[in-house]
C-alpha cells in the first residue's frame, strides 16, 4: 500500500486496490500506518486550485444593448455597426443573440480597443441583466 499524500488535519490518503482511499482516525489502517516512516515523509496533499466558472460566451442583444449603454458605448458601437453594413447589421438589429466570441463582437471589439478581459467582464455583467 502506497501512501500518497498527508493531509492538514492528520489523515491521509493511501492507494489501495488501484483507487486513492481517505485514512481517517477509527479506521484500522491509520493506527497501523499513522507514525510509519512513509506517512511522516509523504508530501502534503496539494491544495485544489479555485474554481472558476467559465466565461459567458452569449448573451440575448437585448443584454448586450443594455450593458453597452451602461457603459456609454452604446451610441458608438451602434455606429460602428451601421458603418460596416451588410451581415453585421442584420445581426445587430435581428439578432436574437450576441456570441463573445463571433465575427461582429471581435470586429467591434478590435475597433473599441477592448481587451480580451473587458469584453469578458461585459458578457459576464450583461449575463445578468434581466428585462
Amino acid at each position: 500500500m502506497e501512501v500518497l499524500f498527508r493531509r492538514s488535519d492528520g489523515t491521509f490518503i493511501v492507494q489501495k486496490g488501484g483507487f486513492p482511499y481517505h485514512v481517517q482516525q477509527g479506521d484500522p489502517l491509520y493506527d497501523a500506518l499513522v507514525n510509519t516512516e512513509e506517512v511522516i515523509n509523504a508530501e502534503m496533499e496539494p491544495t485544489p486550485s479555485a474554481w472558476h466558472p467559465p466565461p459567458i460566451t452569449e448573451v440575448s442583444n437585448f443584454q448586450a444593448r443594455a450593458v453597452l449603454s451602461r457603459h456609454g458605448l452604446f451610441n458608438e458601437v451602434d455606429a460602428k455597426v451601421k458603418a460596416l453594413g451588410g451581415e453585421a447589421l442584420m445581426a445587430w438589429e435581428y439578432g436574437n443573440v450576441v456570441t463573445r466570441n463571433g465575427n461582429l463582437v471581435l470586429a467591434i471589439a478590435s475597433e473599441l480597443g477592448l481587451s480580451e478581459s473587458e469584453v469578458n467582464d461585459l458578457f459576464e455583467e450583461a449575463n445578468e441583466i434581466m428585462a
